[in-house]
């Protein structure tokens, strides 16, 4: 009779473990798309500013709205290094689950990527301060619009991969 008590209080303890552990993941996660909110709140701030920029009137008018563009992708670039680092810490805390261990890692992976499709933007955004040629201006500004969607675009494969994380650890590691 003792071995079966203590046999159910040990699977019970285990039990309340896993589920700690899959809600560790889960807090995780949850901070991660709480940075990728920011990401794209600070994203939509610097399109404003580049819609402003096609509306100015003088070359030194777009570089002004422009640098506040780049200042706004810079801090992008920091909640995705946060998002980055919860998707890391979510793969370490998933290892009980090796599926739900292989897609946070391949959310952190996109948010590395998309970190630095930003860091090619902000590159091209600078490029902008150094001339005065409105031909120069339109093709660095192009350049760092498409390297802004390309990284929007993988930080959403990011947030795929973390819903694919949370429905792994919801129907397969549970």
């Amino acid at each position: 009779m003792k071995k079966i008590n203590l046999f159910i209080i040990l699977i019970i303890l285990g039990l309340n473990s896993y589920s700690q552990s899959t809600q560790d993941v889960v807090n995780k996660i949850q901070n991660s798309y709480e940075s990728y909110n920011s990401v794209i709140k600070k994203i939509n701030n610097a399109s404003y500013y580049i819609t402003q920029s096609y509306r100015a009137n003088t070359v030194s008018d777009v570089k002004f709205y422009l640098s506040y563009a780049e200042s706004e992708i810079n801090s992008a670039k920091t909640y995705i290094s946060y998002a980055e680092e919860y998707a890391n810490s979510a793969k370490y805390a998933a290892n009980f689950c090796n599926s739900a261990t292989a897609y946070a890692g391949a959310a952190k992976d996109n948010f590395y990527s998309a970190k630095r499709k930003l860091s090619y933007a902000i590159t091209e955004l600078s490029n902008i301060s150094i001339t005065n040629n409105i031909n120069d201006i339109n093709y660095f500004l192009s350049n760092a619009i498409n390297y802004i969607n390309d990284g929007v675009k993988t930080l959403n494969y990011g947030i795929d991969e973390l819903n694919n994380t949370i429905n792994t650890l919801k129907y397969n590691c549970n």
